[in-house]
């Protein structure tokens, strides 16, 4: 089960839009970015540097699959046949 299991569609949508626009910020200007989100125990905080480009693309990730959104990674099962 996923640690995001619960939480309503809306609310990922959010935290997905901030996060992608934080790797755009991250990627042209080579800055810090700060992204804060609500838990169920409270405020979290995670700043992220132009080297944690492959967390913030997994937190991106993450929230896709939840959503599951196509491309995120989790492709459909089809028969095969030898």
């Amino acid at each position: 089960m996923s640690v995001l299991a619960g939480i309503a569609a809306t609310t990922l949508h959010a935290w997905l839009s901030q996060a992608q626009q934080a790797y755009q910020d991250l990627m042209v200007g080579a800055k810090a970015v700060t992204l804060t989100y609500g838990m169920g125990d409270g405020q979290k905080s995670v700043t992220y540097h132009r080297i944690d480009s492959p967390k913030l693309l997994a937190w991106i990730g993450q929230l896709q699959a939840e959503l599951r959104m196509p491309g995120c990674g989790r492709r459909a099962m089809a028969p095969r046949y030898s």
